[in-house]
């Protein structure tokens, strides 16, 4: 549906809410109140239903002014109704965080019920057919749960996260409301000669309460069923501003597409929409690793930012003095913040398209520009000068006879199996135990480039792109869609950006792998080897793909290995610092989030941490070494006990 399609449904859904609620409201005016009263609870009931009206139209006219185009995000229906069913009407990730969840959950519930109860008396139902105790037990739980949460508000939020006075404020208006709603009914109950007064003013409350939502907080109880209705089925997918594939450089630049938005309405429509269902809870801001290493980094300021400069009365705000003071360059998009969001907004899509917005102003983090030129000069992140290129030596050449048998995979070594020691170490020991098993495999060689992960994380789309359909055409010459990688991003990269372009590969990582050659006996015997381990979920292997039970599955068949957890493992892993392109910053580039992890494997008790990225490796491999630890690849570890 195009804007003027989806702004006339919009409207038109507001008119049948607008007559829907009229027609409530002067049921209730005909047994609830007689007079005056009456005449005054009418109009007010008309002057709320107005604001909601005006305010939710306006709100309206902003979401649908994003944009559609190259939006390659999917939803299907069932995928849709699904995530309605358990993020709002079950309150399933609100409830995750304990007790603030159970109360919000509570409040939830019970002001759905009552909204339902409320609408009765448009189809023949009296409130006074309604069980007393049930009605109580409604009031109650809206009570409990929304003066539970204006206290956290006052006395954790607000001193702990350093929020304004006027906005600690604004946020606790409408709870305070909701509880007043709540105490009300039981006042009514009890008293006599007042009771039509305080019925009145209980009725005031409720109904300012909801001519509130489209100028508070409230506006999530609207847009969190409308995000989760819309939202993408598949996290951490990227937009297309453009696409080298199907148009040129010439064409784009002619066209004036924005590389990344420069206002408000290049935004996607589900971006916009996004932003306004952002409840400001803080749940990002504390699981962020990012968060507290000095660089006054936070996905929930940024989120809180962007809501703002979503407002009707906002003027045209500016996205690069936005990402810049927001620090965006700073984020690992480990996607942490996603997953703890309770309403599974997406802030790395918003960080992601606001990178777009300061490259395309030519601003770069210090040491990101000096990257981004030798990717698109060499073909690696890596300076090859001070890091010289080691090929591997494959039982099968690149290219071959076209009448010849293909190779059974590809080994993609990457930038740094090509370029860093440690990188060069785990590719000879990969290759090592593929001829072991006997596999037919070829590499690319030099022909091999970057894929581009670290400089669309910067932001260069362009680079990217690039470098996407050089590699993809490059892989087809090996007429395999076998595809073995040794690096979580390029992992990611593979499997989930390059299809968009063109590129199927059967995308496989070496731990999956190595898993299914130890299973089917093709390494041979395994030496015992009594250690204990603990293993790092690299993010984009971890919360990006889902691969948590290969590597544990590989080492719980290693006999004498004892594998141990740390606190945040699987999809609560910590990042080591490294993603997002923050290993390639000047300075300090995540030293202090690669010590918190270490410190957990430490505290773990373990002797020896696994992963399956070299950047992770890269990253922990100092800092545990100064606690007394090793880190290997799970390759390394797995070489070591196939006996020789």
């Amino acid at each position: 549906m195009d804007q003027i399609q989806l702004r006339g449904l919009g409207l038109s859904l507001l008119v049948l809410v607008a007559v829907g609620f009229s027609i409530s409201l002067y049921l209730h005016c005909g047994y609830l109140f007689n007079g005056p009263w009456r005449i005054a609870f009418f109009i007010y009931g008309v002057l709320t239903i107005a604001a909601f009206i005006i305010g939710i139209g306006r709100r309206l006219w902003i979401w649908t002014s994003g944009q559609t185009r190259n939006d390659i995000q999917t939803t299907t229906v069932a995928e849709a109704l699904s995530r309605l069913f358990m993020i709002v009407a079950a309150q399933r990730r609100v409830i995750r965080n304990s007790w603030p969840g159970l109360f919000h959950a509570a409040m939830f519930w019970s002001g759905a019920i009552l909204f339902t109860v409320y609408l009765l008396p448009s189809v023949g139902v009296t409130l006074a057919t309604i069980p007393y105790p049930l009605l109580s037990a409604l009031f109650l739980g809206i009570s409990i749960g929304s003066l539970f949460l204006a206290g956290r508000l006052v006395l954790f939020s607000w001193p702990n996260r350093k929020l304004s006075f006027a906005h600690t404020l604004g946020r606790v208006v409408a709870p305070v409301l909701i509880a007043a709603v709540g105490i009300g009914h039981f006042f009514v109950m009890r008293s006599t000669v007042l009771s039509t007064g305080v019925l009145f003013l209980q009725y005031m409350c409720a109904m300012t309460v909801f001519a509130l939502i489209p100028y508070s907080r409230l506006l999530h109880i609207i847009t969190v069923p409308l995000w989760t209705l819309v939202r993408p089925d598949k996290r951490f997918t990227m937009s297309l501003p453009f696409d080298l594939s199907r148009e040129t450089e010439i064409e784009i630049s002619n066209n004036d597409l924005p590389l990344g938005p420069r206002r408000r309405e290049e935004f996607s429509m589900r971006a916009l929409l996004a932003f306004d269902a952002c409840t400001q809870c803080g749940r990002c801001e504390e699981i962020c690793p990012a968060h507290g290493t000095g660089d006054g980094f936070s996905p929930a300021k940024i989120m809180r930012q962007l809501q703002l400069a979503n407002a009707p009365s906002a003027p045209s705000a500016n996205l690069v003095a936005i990402a810049e003071s927001e620090q965006v360059d700073c984020c690992t998009t480990c996607g942490r913040c996603e997953i703890a969001c309770p309403v599974a907004l997406e802030p790395l899509s918003a960080i992601h398209e606001l990178r777009r917005t300061t490259a395309f102003e030519g601003r770069f983090e210090s040491g990101h520009e000096s990257a981004l030129r030798r990717i698109s000069e060499f073909g690696s992140i890596w300076d090859k000068t001070k890091s010289p290129a080691i090929y591997l030596q494959p039982p099968v050449p690149w290219l071959m006879e076209a009448d010849g048998p293909p190779a059974e995979l590809v080994y993609w070594v990457g930038c740094a199996g090509r370029h860093d020691p440690a990188g060069q170490r785990i590719a000879a020991t990969i290759a090592g135990l593929l001829n072991r098993a006997g596999i037919r495999w070829t590499t690319a060689g030099a022909e091999e480039l970057c894929t581009g992960d670290t400089a669309r994380r910067m932001g260069d789309e362009g680079l990217f792109q690039k470098l996407a359909l050089r590699n993809i055409a490059l892989l087809r010459q090996a007429r395999c869609k076998k595809l073995l990688v040794s690096c979580a991003h390029c992992f990611n990269t593979f499997a989930n950006e390059y299809p968009a372009f063109g590129g199927d590969f059967e995308v496989v990582h070496h731990s999956e792998l190595l898993l299914q050659l130890l299973q089917n006996g093709r390494l041979g015997h395994l030496a015992v080897l009594p250690t204990k381990i603990t293993f790092h979920d690299p993010c984009y292997l971890g919360r990006y793909n889902g691969k948590y039970e290969p590597v544990r599955n590989l080492l719980d068949t290693i006999e004498g290995v004892e594998r141990l957890e740390m606190h945040e493992s699987r999809e609560q892993s910590r990042c080591c610092g490294a993603g997002g392109a923050r290993l390639w910053r000047d300075g300090e580039p995540g030293a202090r989030m690669a010590a918190k992890r270490a410190t957990q494997v430490s505290e773990a008790g373990a002797d020896l941490l696994v992963t399956g990225c070299p950047f992770c490796l890269t990253m922990l491999e100092d800092p545990i070494a100064r606690m007394g630890g090793r880190v290997q690849d799970i390759s390394e570890f797995v070489a070591s006990a196939v006996r020789t």
